[in-house]
């Protein structure tokens, strides 16, 4: 999804709350590694998401505001980067949205119900999926999930320890 598109992944009322996180600038950019940005808000929930150039590949945050698309602090986030990096960014193109009922076309809950029901149909393998991938792209999902959890990073060195530090010597 392009960034500019997300008020067409978002209810009403999580927009604007969204703006109103934003406007009020209750979340700071605690850190950006690899296009994932690392938000923190006040309250200190946590928001990520993962760029590709203007393509949102990866939002989360922990509250439980994601039945109806993106949450408020997505939302707030989304708002944040298009100003740091579209000069052409005007918040009044977000508070005028004309919303219909059908509003939300994708988000996270319909990927997590198919993906729940494909797995429990045993119609969807992860590790049979991957095996089809080129390089390229498993190393950028690997890099995504270190930049999603540190701690799968660490578990992935763990397992190649002795290989990587073999590698290190050699170098």
């Amino acid at each position: 999804m392009k960034i500019e598109d997300f008020s067409l992944h978002t209810h009403e009322e999580e927009l604007e709350k969204g703006i109103e996180i934003f406007k009020e600038r209750n979340l700071r950019l605690k850190a950006v590694r690899n296009d994932c940005y690392h938000f923190v808000e006040v309250d200190k929930r946590e928001v990520k998401i993962i760029m590709d150039e203007d393509n949102v590949l990866y939002a989360h945050c922990g509250c439980n505001d994601h039945e109806n698309g993106y949450c408020p602090h997505e939302v707030a986030c989304f708002l944040y980067i298009l100003k740091q990096n579209h000069k052409d960014f005007a918040i009044e193109d977000y508070q005028e949205v004309d919303f219909q009922d059908d509003i939300i076309s994708e988000g996270y809950f319909n990927v997590l119900k198919d993906y729940q029901e494909m797995v429990d149909n045993g119609e969807f393998d992860l590790a049979d999926f991957l095996k089809y991938k080129k390089k390229d792209e498993l190393l950028l999902i690997i890099g995504m999930f270190d930049a999603i959890n540190p701690e799968l990073g660490v578990f992935v060195f763990q397992l190649f320890y002795e290989e990587i530090m073999k590698y290190k010597k050699e170098s």
